[in-house]
Order: structure tokens, then sequence, then C-alpha cells
């Protein structure tokens, strides 16, 4: 789903024909206004030594008219959402370097997060924090019943496991193209094999080190826990989780079963 990181991360970071429809559809519902997205870029790290330390984007995401929008997928709970959305918020306006800017001229940033969360639920309307009049933080879950109709689509399509059930027809679109599409499939087969290829000895290493340490088991299955979708978004096998932490199908399954 579009919840999966690296999933989601691909999607909606590799233009399709030069264009990121499914970007600037996702801030047409969200914010009500219509933009045109001339890049995205993922995983995007601010080093800010006025933060106390780097602050990482999902996707960074700018717009033709020079704004700027860090849109957060967060998929599990987490107690500090609120106050990590304010850092982003900070991390977000140190950005732009034009000397003598001066801060009424600096461009408009959003920090969007998209939640499989309860954060913010039992809201009828988008949570939405303003500061001054071109700053703002906005955070959508799943577990709101929304009165806008396409937001409520948008938050089923975010969670939809087959391109057929996908409600928003630029959502389907997109998805169909990386899924049933040649292009779109090679795209993802060749992020796939790049995750395999870099991060398998990392992981079986620490994996064999964690093995020796029983303190650590619980860390490693969630290590486990947190590859598995990965893996099978980008057309992955359980046997494929299995050779990356060097372990056996059936353990795999196992750790699948328990979540």
């Amino acid at each position: 789903t579009l919840y999966d990181d690296k999933f989601s991360e691909i999607v909606l970071s590799t233009p399709i024909n030069g264009s990121y429809k499914a970007m600037e559809e996702i801030i047409r519902i969200i914010t009500g206004k219509r933009k045109h997205v001339i890049s995205v870029k993922p995983q995007f790290t601010v080093v800010g030594a006025s933060l106390g330390s780097d602050v990482r984007f999902d996707l960074l995401v700018e717009t033709d008219d020079g704004d700027l929008y860090d849109i957060e997928i967060q998929h599990y709970e987490m107690k500090d959402l609120g106050e990590r959305l304010i850092v982003y918020n900070a991390a977000i306006t140190l950005l732009p370097k034009t000397p003598g800017l001066g801060y009424k001229n600096y461009p408009s940033t959003h920090v969007i997060c998209i939640a499989d969360t309860k954060a913010y639920q039992n809201e009828k309307d988008i949570h939405r924090e303003t500061y001054g009049e071109n700053h703002e933080i906005i955070c959508v879950t799943s577990h709101n019943k929304y009165e806008n109709k396409e937001l409520m689509d948008l938050m089923h399509d975010f969670s939809c496991k087959n391109v057929s059930d996908i409600i928003n027809p630029v959502i389907r679109e997109t998805l169909n193209y990386f899924k049933n599409e040649q292009k779109g499939v090679d795209i993802m087969k060749k992020e796939y094999d790049d995750i395999v290829a870099h991060a398998k000895p990392k992981w079986v290493e620490e994996g064999r080190k964690e093995g020796l340490k029983e303190g650590l088991k619980e860390e490693r299955e969630d290590n486990i826990k947190k590859t598995i979708p990965v893996i099978l978004q980008l057309g992955g096998t359980i046997q494929d989780v299995a050779n990356i932490f060097d372990t056996t199908p059936e353990e795999i399954q196992k750790i699948l079963d328990t979540e």
C-alpha cells in the first residue's frame, strides 16, 4: 500500500512522462489548491546545526511557484508526532538560502502528514495549524470520517493493496503504471534489486550479531517485520526476505503470522 515507506517513495517521486500527477492530486485534495510539481526528492536531509540534529523528510516537493511541501507518510503510532511535525516545519523554513531574502519573502511551506494512525482522531475536518500567512502543518488520518468525500476516498486508496480497489482515477492510473505496465514494473524491479544488493550484507551481519544476543531478538524481528511489506510490494517473496536475513521462509512466515 501507499503507507509502505519504500513503495510510496518510488511511486510518488518518480515522474511519469515528465509529470507528478499523483503527487499533484494528493496536494489538491488535502490543501484545495492546484499545483504544478516540478521536483520530488525522497529522503531529503536538512543538515541543521540550529536544530541540534539532522532532519529527514519523507518527500520534499517543490512547485513551479516556489512553494515547498514536506510530505510525511506515517504508518506507525508515534506519541510525539505533533512535536515531530513542528520540527519538520522549522526545518523546511531553513531551506531557502537566498541572501537578504527576509522572512516576509520566504516561500510558502507546508508540512503534510498522511497517517494510518489514531493521531488527531475524531476530527471531521482536516487538522491544520498555521504559522503566519504562508506556513502550515496539516495532518489527515485514515481513522477519521471526513465530510470531504474526495479526502475519504484518498484515505481509502492509501490503504488499498489492489489497484482495482482504488477509487481516485489519478492514483489508480499511477499505481497501475508501476504494478502492471512494463516500464513501471522495470522501475520497481530495479529498486528492489538495489535494496537487496545494498542492504543484504548489512542486514545479514546485523542478523548474525543479534542472533548471538538473546536480548536483541525482538529488535531483529522488528527489522524483519518492517522489511517484509517493502520486499513484497516490490515484487519479492517470503524466500527473498529469508535470504536477506539469512534464515528460512518458515521463520519469516512465523513472524508474519504473529503480526
